[in-house]
């Protein structure tokens, strides 16, 4: 393996094909990412069903769409003429959330879920070691699962380095979903 340094940066949909192709990533794990350029090349590492998260002291019980939409969210920032992917499916079906709160990065939401009487809709794997301590409901509304994919340059313009990091991603990406399987 070559020496490496990790540096961990977070990074939205929006932003991470241009962060790779300007040098400033040598790749990016991102969900539902926005790919437009050809140079950019995608591989999909998982798929992560959607889960509305509530503290202990929200009710529990089914969750409808009126109550839903009646609650206090969170949400995590992306840039400020976009929304995610929750807002833009309510969208499509002529709702809105009340969005209440909101923090930069996605490891914030457990916590501040936990302390509060806010909703957040995001994938499974973002309440993963918190699901005890937190209520998770199926969405009261279709959604698609989130698509966690690795972006990396082609490998034409791309290093050694850059290939081996992707080549290690895509192989632990692939011992988690035959752990699963076995499961």
């Amino acid at each position: 393996a070559p020496v490496v340094r990790l540096i961990v940066h977070p990074i939205n949909r929006y932003d991470a094909e241009a962060r790779l192709l300007d040098g400033s990533l040598d790749l990016a794990i991102v969900g539902d990412p926005v790919v437009t350029q050809p140079g950019v090349s995608s591989d999909e590492l998982l798929i992560d069903e959607y889960v509305v998260a509530s503290s202990a002291a929200v009710a529990a019980g089914t969750l409808d769409l009126a109550a839903y939409l009646a609650a206090g969210h969170l949400r995590v920032a992306v840039k400020e003429s976009e929304t995610g992917m929750v807002d833009q499916t309510l969208g499509a079906l002529g709702h809105r959330r009340s969005v209440r709160c909101i923090v930069p990065t996605y490891g914030q939401v457990p916590a501040m879920v936990e302390q509060s009487q806010l909703l957040a809709t995001f994938a499974r794997g973002i309440f993963t070691g918190n699901s005890n301590r937190l209520q998770l409901h199926p969405p009261p509304f279709e959604i698609a699962p989130v698509r966690i994919t690795l972006l990396q340059l082609h490998p034409a313009r791309s290093s050694s380095a850059q290939r081996w990091a992707g080549d290690l991603v895509r192989k632990v990406a692939e011992a988690r979903r035959e752990k699963e399987r076995m499961e």
